[in-house]
């Protein structure tokens, strides 16, 4: 009996001296290129910005080849994913679905752009955390800003994906529950043709429940994509308050609809005063920043075209690297009952970022995030050319912990809104369908 004490007692003091070792004398992380100023401020943040703040481990960063497309991120990883401590990306969220599966909870993997809420069950994928608010969290406060307007009643066209299925239940619930209606909830497969996209929009124009559109689509290609360029040519904003979800709230796409509204999730003020500037005078060849990333086979002008650009989400990815040495350095000293895995762990890791105060929930997500409201406002040089000149993107409100609030500044004509029937108003149309002798709201 008293050897097998002994035992035991070595056993307990082997696994207390494992736990109390200290941060690893090196770790790899893994960047999977598929958005490039994401993953750009990502490798700057990983090889010059953050390693100086935890100098006891050797940090060896490796970018993966990766694209939006499942088959491409998952044979990337396959192939060059296994010695991963710290993983990024996939960004696309239906990338990371298939990823998921292969991804060990050992791994600190922190993604900046995946917004499905497909992705929140941590059950399901319990190696997954991010740092970007998934889409629903964009949606409630896009919910939010409806209900602040007074609309009773809203239409819903969704973009049948997982992204848009998740954007158009979430705004459901989230009207509903605050007393609204939604009247009509459309979706339009991702391979419709021109032809089956305008019988979807015929139904929609043919509904007489409400006069707001909430488009639950995270496309973002105004020119190319048909959806928004059939919407536009249409001109269904001219008798529509278009309303498009956080992924879509660009000003490209904002600029195709004067009089639409959008929520977009803003980074801190230190992301543009204190992160940029650092960020654009770095040396892209001495860190091997340049090389790097066009041996994944990105070209050369296409990646010299994104050296300096500034992006929201580069701002997550900032915060996800952060996030994940902050984890992969302190692991030895966690509470093992209560984080047993890395992956457990990374969700206890808070602080201010460069994106807002960094928090997880117990699944993975982002806890909360800073909105700003944007509204489509005549470009006074649009030509009759191009319709991505139409408008241009004018902060009308913030969202900051579900409450929103107007621009500090003045925006538009005195801080008003521009709406669909042609002038700026602080009052907000009806979205009740109008009768025939509507009166709009009286001009100031």
């Amino acid at each position: 009996m008293r050897r097998t004490f002994s035992l035991i007692t070595v056993a307990v003091l082997a696994a207390t001296v494992a736990l109390a070792t200290g941060p690893p004398a090196s770790a790899t992380i893994c960047l999977l290129d598929a958005f490039l100023p994401i993953t750009m401020h990502q490798y700057y943040a990983a090889t010059s910005l953050y390693p100086g703040r935890y100098p006891a481990t050797q940090w060896r960063v490796r970018v993966l080849p990766s694209s939006f497309s499942a088959r491409t991120t998952v044979t990337s990883f396959v192939i060059n994913g296994s010695d991963c401590d710290v993983l990024h990306g996939a960004i696309s969220s239906t990338a990371t679905l298939a990823l998921s599966p292969l991804v060990s909870t050992s791994v600190a993997w922190i993604d900046a752009g995946a917004m499905s809420t497909e992705l929140s069950s941590v059950e399901a994928h319990p190696a997954f955390n991010r740092v970007s608010p998934t889409a629903d969290v964009g949606t409630r406060a896009v919910a939010v800003f409806a209900r602040a307007m007074n609309w009773t009643t809203v239409a819903v066209l969704c973009d049948n994906v997982a992204v848009g299925r998740g954007l158009a239940e979430t705004f459901s619930s989230s009207f509903t529950h605050m007393g609204g209606t939604v009247t009509l909830s459309r979706c339009v497969e991702a391979d419709s043709t021109v032809a089956e996209i305008n019988a979807v929009l015929d139904g929609v124009e043919n509904h007489d429940g409400s006069r707001v559109l909430f488009l639950a689509a995270s496309r973002q290609n105004a020119q190319l994509d048909p959806l928004y360029t059939l919407i536009a040519s249409r001109r269904m904003h001219e008798r529509w308050t278009i309303v498009l979800s956080g992924g879509s709230c660009v000003p490209n796409i904002l600029a195709l609809f004067p009089g639409g509204l959008c929520a977009a999730a803003e980074p801190d003020e230190s992301y543009t005063n204190d992160f940029l500037p650092s960020y654009r005078s770095r040396d892209v060849v001495a860190t091997g920043e340049r090389d790097a990333f066009l041996s994944t086979g990105r070209s050369a002008d296409y990646y010299d075209s994104q050296v300096a650009v500034s992006d929201p989400f580069g701002a997550f990815g900032v915060d996800s690297v952060r996030m994940a040495m902050e984890a992969v350095s302190t692991f030895h000293n966690r509470n093992a009952t209560a984080y047993p895995t890395m992956a457990e762990y990374v969700r206890s890791v808070q602080f201010d970022g460069v994106s807002g105060y960094i928090e997880l929930l117990p699944d993975g997500d982002r806890r909360d995030a800073q909105f700003s409201f944007y509204n489509g406002q005549p470009n006074p040089a649009y030509d009759g050319t191009n319709a991505t000149d139409r408008a241009v993107s004018v902060q009308v409100g913030n969202m900051r912990r579900g409450t929103f609030t107007r621009a500090p500044t003045p925006a538009g004509q005195a801080g008003l809104i521009y709406w669909y029937y042609g002038a700026y108003s602080d009052i907000p149309p009806s979205s009740v369908p109008p009768a025939d002798d509507e009166e709009l709201p009286v001009m100031p």
